[in-house]
């Protein structure tokens, strides 16, 4: 008998010395996951870092989590590491996670080396990537890349079938092609750089489709008056 109290004492001290298994972090880091606490599940990953180095699946999970968190510089580093050995569905995430971040920071040269990479992943979403490049030049101030992206996406078999939702001003949004989507970014570049001759061209090209779209008439609207402006001061 006093055998066995002593057996069950040193269990009982063994079993609350002993060190956690990464099973056991795994299922805290879940819990805190399904609580949508990422400060906590990112404590958890890299105690699971430490345990099992080797673990690559750590990293592409802590570049969610540190992008949850607003952490986008921890995120861009996990997702370097995770993607030495991620295959093209986790390459795809991890990119498109990259890019995200990087437009966080504004940094958009970067971005658009991410989404560059992402056509190389995934050619199929070409139109998509090349509008989101776009957009990235245009807020760098690069209106001749803006505009020879969106030119590559008029030049795509598929622009006049795959739509892309645009959101106007007041929150609502409509459906259009990437084909008319991408005419209307470069009427309004051209606009913006008062090249209204050119702007009135992209415009009657893109309307030659009667197509209902109300930013493109917007644009259009504003292209007329400038035009109206310039008339009357000469």
């Amino acid at each position: 008998m006093k055998y066995l109290i002593y057996c069950s004492f040193f269990l009982l001290l063994w079993a609350c010395v002993a060190p956690e298994t990464v099973s056991h972090i795994e299922n805290k880091y879940n819990r805190a996951l399904s609580l949508d606490d990422y400060h906590t599940a990112i404590v958890y990953l890299h105690e699971i870092e430490d345990l099992d180095p080797n673990n690559n699946s750590v990293y592409k999970r802590l570049a969610d989590c540190y992008f949850k968190v607003g952490a986008y510089d921890s995120a861009i580093k996990a997702v370097d590491i995770a993607l030495k050995e991620a295959n093209e569905l986790e390459q795809r995430k991890l990119l498109l996670l990259k890019a995200k971040s990087l437009v966080e920071q504004t940094n958009y040269v970067d971005a658009v080396a991410a989404y560059m990479a992402l056509i190389e992943v995934e050619p199929k979403r070409a139109l998509e990537y090349r509008y989101e490049m776009a957009v990235l030049y245009k807020a760098h101030g690069d209106f001749g890349n803006a505009v020879l992206q969106m030119e590559k996406n008029l030049d795509d078999p598929l622009a006049k079938l795959l739509q892309r939702e645009i959101i106007l001003e007041n929150g609502e949004s409509e459906l259009v092609t990437y084909y008319h989507a991408s005419l209307n970014f470069i009427g309004a570049i051209q606009i913006q750089a008062n090249d209204l001759e050119a702007a009135q061209r992209t415009y009657k090209k893109l309307f030659q489709d009667n197509t209902s779209f109300i930013l493109a008439q917007q644009n259009y609207q504003i292209l007329l008056q400038l035009m109206q402006q310039k008339t009357t001061i000469q």
